[in-house]
């Protein structure tokens, strides 16, 4: 359905080009902004049918599909509306600007909501909801403090020095984005040198200390990513608003000019 619109789109963009100007005044011009307006609402309608899963038309995929795509066209539209030229005045240039910022921060935010979930499942053994770490990474600090005073000095400075700075609560790494193993084990190599010289009931609590601190490193992971989602949102749906505002304040101002 999307190339069909993108087709429609382009064949109408030619036939205008050829028989008349590309300007928002002329008929043609208000056709595609009426157009453009049209699709903005109904993709701006997804947030609350995803609030409501059970009821409405159509699956949610399915207006996800309708918002991501329709969202592609309204940006088509939005520059066959301006005749592809830069825009003319203050409240042009922010519906332009926003609108922009819409479709590519919604590109982005399709590719990142694809590319993390699956790079977290790959990745990791350990799962769990943001709003939850912070209370898993205190107990995994409880437990590890706890496992420390139960072994001899030596693992317990050992704890004091390498392991409690990592407990400290969660920890965002900008490295966890490209490579997740690799940031775990930069940051529990210091085991191994130890865990070579231990034996026998210390050796058990230093890998008991070391799986807690894989566990919490891996929250650090999810924590790391799960927030850039989040921050996602923030720059994208808060602009959506502004541009919905823009919008009916553009159309105002036709209807009553």
């Amino acid at each position: 359905m999307f190339v069909w619109g993108l087709a429609i789109c382009l064949v109408l963009g030619l036939i205008n080009a050829w028989t008349s100007e590309l300007h928002p005044r002329t008929n043609w011009g208000m056709g595609y902004g009426i157009a453009a307006a049209l699709l903005l609402l109904v993709a701006l309608l997804y947030a609350a049918r995803r609030r409501a899963p059970r009821r409405g038309p159509f699956a949610v995929h399915a207006w996800l599909q309708i918002h991501i795509y329709g969202g592609l066209l309204y940006l088509m539209l939005v520059l066959l509306h301006t005749g592809f030229g830069w825009p003319q005045g203050t409240l042009a240039w922010g519906l332009w600007l926003t609108s922009l910022w819409i479709v590519l921060s919604g590109l982005a935010g399709t590719m990142i909501q694809t590319w993390i979930p699956s790079l977290l499942t790959s990745s990791l053994s350990t799962e769990a909801h943001y709003d939850r770490i912070e209370g898993l990474v205190d107990e995994l600090r409880n437990r590890a403090r706890k496992t420390a005073h139960l072994a001899g000095s030596s693992v317990e400075e050992f704890h004091d020095e390498h392991v409690a700075p990592l407990m400290t609560g969660p920890q965002p790494r900008w490295i966890y984005f490209f490579d997740i193993r690799g940031g775990i084990h930069s940051r529990t190599r210091h085991f191994s040198h130890l865990r070579d010289i231990l034996g026998g009931s210390d050796k058990q609590h230093l890998e008991e200390i070391r799986r807690l601190a894989v566990t919490k490193l891996e929250l650090d992971v999810h924590y790391t990513l799960q927030r850039a989602l989040r921050w996602w949102l923030y720059g994208h749906v808060p602009v959506s608003l502004v541009l919905a505002v823009l919008v009916g304040f553009h159309i105002f101002s036709i209807l009553y000019y």
